[in-house]
């Protein structure tokens, strides 16, 4: 039995197969032909309009649970629905026609599906899945501030920065919730100068806004009336200048002023070139620093910055505060002995000769202790003026060779005989003496 089944299936088997392939394509033209209705879901996002509506109940809103995107399914015959996609759709919420929860924090917002102008609507039918926008809602508030400028970086070598300032606009609206936009106490527009030597240079930059602690206010949710603002930057010309100081008054007696310091020595101004060029110094006023009675050294802080010549400031001005030292130190006296050979003169003719009264000159010199021991009187010269002197015994002032900032000394007079040098010099000695 088995064999003779076989043999039915096989006997004029290409015949039977063609049979089959003749079955199917008369099927698949009448299917065509017949064009069967079929069914898609699609899922586009919702374009949302009349905003301004929101805004203008003091509201701001922000979409919850992914309620943007709307889902909907499209019936219409397969050869139709083959031709679509989700570019022939629009989803739309008017927020004209929202409805504004009780309690005022939430809202929704019917959305409408509706195919573009190209699409014969008679031949499509539409369901949706979801026709609801979701929102929260907030107060609204809109608040201006005056944008600051900030630098960053180091401009170029000899030169600093001067002013900064935003130039256009420098006022900014910002709205959103009002929980974020009360944060906001600053907006910053930050510019980098590094290098920077030109003497007006102008920037865009961004304006930031930022918390009473410093922070950056995300901005996620508000809106700017600018994304950015025109910064100018002004590069000045530089200058070092030294700080002098002369103190006023006389210290206590056998005190003297050894030494007057600064700590900074000099100072850095910036400025116009032609005005910095006209500066050589900071000038302490005298009435500042007193030393009258004093035997002690004297200290004073002072802050250069009102002593600064107009039309310039200092490059730094945190380091305005200058310490002013004057040191006092105790005078000592003491007698030393110049020995005549050490004396030059000078003055004396061609036809004069001269000698000392005595070989050595008995000297009072002041000064600093430490000073002091450091000479000797084998170190010590000096010199004579004879000039148009006669012939005889005179007193001549005598002029010491010493260092007029550490020592000072005791007016003292030379005793001398100039005579003819014709004259012997027997006997001369006593002469003198006499």
């Amino acid at each position: 039995m088995k064999n003779n089944i076989l043999k039915a299936l096989t006997n004029n088997l290409g015949f039977k197969i063609l049979a089959l392939f003749f079955a199917f394509t008369l099927w698949l033209v009448v299917y065509n032909l017949e064009d069967p209705t079929k069914s898609k879901t699609m899922m586009i996002n919702v374009s949302i309009e009349n905003r301004e509506s929101i805004e203008n109940m003091g509201k701001y809103y922000e979409v919850l649970d992914g309620s943007n995107k709307v889902s909907f399914t499209i019936t219409a015959a397969r050869s139709i629905l083959d031709k679509l996609d989700e570019s022939d759709f629009t989803a739309t919420a008017d927020m004209d026609q929202i409805v504004i929860e009780e309690e005022g924090t939430r809202g929704s917002v019917p959305i409408e599906i509706a195919p573009i102008s190209n699409v014969n609507q008679n031949s499509i039918k539409l369901t949706s899945t979801s026709k609801t926008l979701k929102v929260a809602l907030e107060d609204l508030m809109i608040k201006q501030f005056v944008v600051s400028a900030k630098a960053t970086g180091k401009v170029a070598e000899g030169y600093a920065l001067g002013g900064v300032e935003v130039t256009a606009p420098n006022v900014l609206k910002v709205s959103g919730p009002k929980s974020i936009v009360q944060k906001i106490t600053a907006a910053v527009a930050t510019i980098d100068v590094s290098g920077m030597s030109d003497s007006w240079t102008t920037y865009k930059a961004k304006p930031v806004l930022y918390d009473k602690d410093g922070k950056e206010v995300d901005e996620t949710r508000l809106t700017k009336s600018d994304s950015t603002v025109t910064v100018s930057a002004e590069i000045l010309n530089t200058k070092e200048v030294e700080i002098t100081v002369k103190p006023t008054g006389t210290p206590a007696e056998g005190y003297t002023v050894t030494e007057i310091s600064s700590n900074p020595t000099t100072i850095l101004l910036k400025g116009n070139k032609a005005v910095l060029n006209t500066i050589n110094s900071i000038e302490i006023p005298d009435d500042l620093i007193s030393v009258e009675g004093k035997n002690k050294d004297v200290e004073v802080a002072i802050d250069v910055t009102e002593y600064v010549p107009e039309g310039v400031t200092l490059v730094e001005p945190e380091e305005s505060t200058v310490e002013i030292t004057v040191s006092i130190g105790k005078i000592k006296e003491k007698v030393f002995r110049v020995q005549t050979e050490n004396i030059i003169v000078t003055g004396l003719s061609n036809h004069s000769k001269l000698e000392f009264e005595l070989s050595s000159i008995a000297v009072h010199i002041l000064g600093l202790e430490e000073d002091i021991a450091n000479l000797s009187s084998g170190n010590l010269s000096g010199s004579i003026d004879v000039t148009h002197l006669p012939v005889g015994i005179h007193e001549v002032e005598l002029t010491l060779d010493l260092d007029e900032n550490k020592y000072s000394y005791l007016p003292v007079k030379v005793t001398v005989y100039i005579k003819d040098a014709s004259m012997p010099d027997a006997g001369e000695s006593e002469d003198l003496g006499e």
